[in-house]
Parts: structure tokens; sequence; C-alpha cells
């Protein structure tokens, strides 16, 4: 569902940090600190707005306080884990409440904020947390190509198995494995020769010719 989502979405359609606070007068001064902090920021001050922006926008993090106008304790993030949306939650209240923490931790809930909120503090956990969501999607990207070059090896062999077997491979099975065990030693060592991407197809082949 997640996939098929973020496959109808564009870059323009995507909102990096939603902001839903009942307080109009704190959800302006954090939408403040957060776009000085070079992110952008949606604000809204009810679960029924809340819900049309995580519907029709990719959003990579959302402050939700606990107990939103239009919702009841985490309605609001349950309904968005539900479906999948993938959006980072900061969860806030002004008082503590044990029996939402210990619900949040089934929940995409990366911090629980209670008591003043600071709007500069929320601010810098917010980029470092944009921070770790693109490591991990850059991390995501790698392992698609990976695969993907695997998939291709593989198609390739197939429509050469002769030409394997002439080069004295006893089958295809064979030369299959060595190609996954050349890109599983290329993945385990990210900093590889290559920085970071695939190595060339030209070295694969001179690397399986002289394995």
């Amino acid at each position: 569902m997640r996939k098929m989502r973020e496959c109808c979405m564009s870059e323009e359609s995507r909102t990096t940090v939603l902001v839903a606070l009942s307080d109009a007068g704190l959800g302006s001064e954090c939408q403040g600190a957060i776009v000085r902090a070079g992110l952008e920021c949606e604000l809204v001050a009810d679960a029924g707005a809340a819900r049309k922006t995580l519907s029709e926008r990719r959003v990579d993090a959302l402050v939700c306080e606990l107990g939103l106008t239009g919702s009841v304790g985490l309605e609001l993030v349950e309904w968005a884990h539900d479906r999948e949306l993938g959006a980072s939650v900061f969860l806030y209240s002004k008082e503590p409440d044990l029996s939402a923490a210990l619900k949040a931790v089934e929940l995409p809930v990366v911090a629980y904020l209670t008591g003043s909120l600071d709007p500069q503090a929320l601010s810098e956990r917010l980029v470092r947390e944009m921070r770790r969501r693109g490591a991990y999607e850059r991390l995501l990207a790698r392992e698609a190509t990976i695969a993907r070059c695997v998939a291709d090896l593989r198609k390739e062999c197939k429509e050469k198995e002769g030409l394997i077997k002439e080069a004295g491979l006893r089958d295809l099975e064979e030369l299959c494995e060595r190609v996954d065990d050349l890109l599983l030693r290329y993945r385990e060592s990210p900093a590889a020769e290559f920085g970071g991407v695939l190595p060339p197809k030209e070295f694969r082949y001179r690397k399986l010719e002289s394995a």
C-alpha cells in the first residue's frame, strides 16, 4: 500500500513536517522554528485537517498533540499507522500519560514530549530525524540497486548459458552462486573502491573470470 501511495505522489506533493497542535500560537512558533531550520512545514489545528494533509501529501514527520481537537488519545497516530503512511511521529502532551506512552511503543512514535514544548529544541530533533531517515532511504535504494543488478546478471547469464558451459563452469547455478558471492562481499564493504555505487559491469566480469 505504501509503495503504491508513494508512486502516485510527486515531489511537489511532499511535506517534510506536519505540525498538528490545538494551540494555534504554539503551533505557529513551532512552525517558524522548523522553517528556520530549513525544513518544509505545514500547520493544522485539528485531526480532520491532519488526516486530509496526510491523505494528500507525503509527510516525513508528524508532530501530534495527544488528544488533538477532533480525536481521542492516539487516534490520529493509529489512523496514520494503519494506512502505512510512514511518517515518524513526535507525540506531545502537557501532562505525561503512562497509558499513552505504553501504547506508543507499538506505533511509529520516535519521541514522546511532555511539559512545555520548546520550538527550537523540537526543530533540532526533527532535523536529526530527517537526517536519519535520509540515510535509511539511501540504504533502501542501494539494496534495491543490488537486487536489480543480481536479477540482470542472472538474466544475462541464462541468455549465454552455452558460452558459460564452454568456459568450464559446471552449470548456470555455479556462475550465479559466484555472482551472488561477489555482490555480497561488495555489499558488506559499502566504502569499496566505488564510493558506495555498484561497480561497472566490466569490473564484475573481470573479477568473475579471475575467481
